[in-house]
């Protein structure tokens, strides 16, 4: 499968991109840092990128050919590489010549390079889509982007792994029911305490299943995600992974810090602790260095990128447990279904999102919980058909005025912080549908409070239930 070995590099793209980043420096940040050192071949390129991305880091307002110059000529080495190659007059020539509205096409160049460079290192036949005594070959890999280049190489090992891991179809229905039953007997069906007692007993803990929680907006849909996630991931110390699509990743800290603390997030973000409030708020840093949560920040998604995460982390970090925070329509997605299925409407696109999400909950047997936006009917964003494809659905809303008095739970709200909120389950594939928890929750401390549990306007008496997965002191 493999090629013979070849420095694949662009030079013109190349000049054109360090062109554009001495023209203007902020095209790095605008892309998110997206370009990297290691996507220069060359030393000399690498090292003027280095430096510019350095200098640029290090609040440079405007940087100039003389910075470049002065700051490497303290460095023997690349200086001399740098001289060599005549770097002044070379950096003249591509400020002079460089087209800034042609970035974009050329950083995505030097990258597809990049890719490149890879691929034959982890020994792919190359001249599949890159061959440069071939026309053709040259002008379809300049069309393609760079997912349609790790779309071929995935779909040829998917075709691999189809033809050489064939599943057997049909057997009786008896087939291993002895070791089902010696299972069950040593180790009930039971997933993760998930720190709220009524969904620890009717959807037995936090399973290798995939959960959906829809809400309207505001009402804190990502908050309960990451409350499971530190249940899970610091008081059980299991491996989970956060993926955020809307908050950055120190949001998500501060949420997390508020949690472990009992201090309002707010005083933590405006620094207005005491000091017995920053010694707790310190105490809380340490709980979350100890803890087994990874995070990713990922607002521009695709369903390829999000996979290739949930893979990375299962094969890498071991996670058994994966939150995504949000399922929307996004430019991006709607173009990578496109690509991959043919042109599809937005609410098409969402299902075939949360299908696949379902399929690797399956296929890796790891648990995975999103959320989804209500509409005005008070269905799922699109065509409502989104949780056809889940094991377990809850749609989480404010409890009405009605409900508070009928139940007594006036006296339960002490802080004007405070709310009670209820958690309808309404798809539970293993267990009883349609009931409500009532929760005190706090959404400044990530705190949730069951209070009472109802089906049928009736309230249930849940039993307490112990779960076997050991809880941290």
């Amino acid at each position: 499968m493999g090629s013979e070995n070849i420095n694949f590099e662009d030079s013109r793209a190349i000049f054109n991109v360090i062109g554009c980043l001495l023209k203007d420096q902020t095209i790095l940040l605008q892309n998110n840092f997206l370009i990297a050192k290691e996507d220069f071949p060359e030393n000399f390129h690498r090292i003027i990128f280095a430096t510019i991305e350095y200098l640029y880091k290090k609040d440079a307002k405007k940087i100039d050919i003389i910075d470049i110059d002065n700051f490497l000529s303290k460095y023997t080495q690349q200086y001399k590489i740098f001289t060599e190659n005549k770097g002044i007059e070379w950096l003249e020539n591509a400020i002079d010549l460089a087209n800034i509205e042609t970035f974009d096409y050329n950083c995505t160049r030097v990258k597809k390079f990049t890719l490149l460079r890879k691929l034959q290192d982890d020994g792919f036949n190359i001249k599949e889509i890159y061959d440069e005594d071939n026309e053709g070959k040259l002008q379809q890999f300049d069309q393609m982007d760079i997912e349609e280049i790790v779309n071929h190489y995935t779909k040829k090992l998917i075709s691999i792994e189809s033809e050489y891991l064939q599943v057997k179809e049909g057997t009786h229905i008896s087939h291993g029911i002895d070791d089902l039953i010696t299972e069950l007997e040593s180790k009930p069906i039971m997933g993760f305490d998930c720190g709220i007692n009524a969904l620890n007993y009717y959807w037995f803990g936090l399973r290798k299943k995939y959960y959906l929680i829809s809400a309207n907006t505001g009402l804190g849909k990502t908050r309960i995600q990451a409350y499971f996630s530190l249940y899970l991931g610091y008081y059980l110390q299991i491996p989970n992974v956060f993926i955020s699509t809307e908050l950055p990743i120190d949001e998500i800290q501060t949420m997390l810090l508020s949690c472990l603390s009992g201090i309002s997030e707010r005083k933590i973000i405006m620094n207005q602790l005491t000091f017995e409030e920053k010694k707790k708020r310190d105490e809380a840093k340490d709980k979350l260095k100890d803890s087994k949560i990874d995070i990713v920040y990922c607002p521009d998604f695709t369903l390829e990128k999000i996979e290739n995460i949930i893979k990375k982390y299962i094969l890498n970090k071991k996670v058994e447990y994966i939150f995504f925070d949000y399922i929307k329509e996004s430019i991006s997605m709607l173009e990578g279904i496109n690509k991959r299925v043919g042109k599809t409407d937005g609410w098409k696109a969402l299902n075939l999102f949360s299908e696949r999400l379902k399929m690797m909950v399956e296929k890796y047997n790891v648990g995975i919980m999103s959320a989804t936006q209500l509409n005005k009917e008070g269905d799922t964003s699109g065509s409502g058909a989104i949780p056809n494809a889940v094991d377990i659905w809850a749609k989480l809303r404010i409890a009405s005025e009605k409900e508070i008095e009928k139940y007594n739970l006036a006296f339960e709200k002490l802080h004007e912080d405070e709310e009670i909120m209820v958690l309808e389950t309404k798809k539970n594939r293993k267990g009883m549908n349609d009931f409500n928890v009532f929760l005190l929750t706090n959404l400044g401390k990530l705190y949730y409070k069951e209070i009472l549990v109802t089906k049928g306007g009736n309230i249930i008496k849940v039993s307490q239930i112990t779960m076997n997965t050991k809880v941290r002191d």
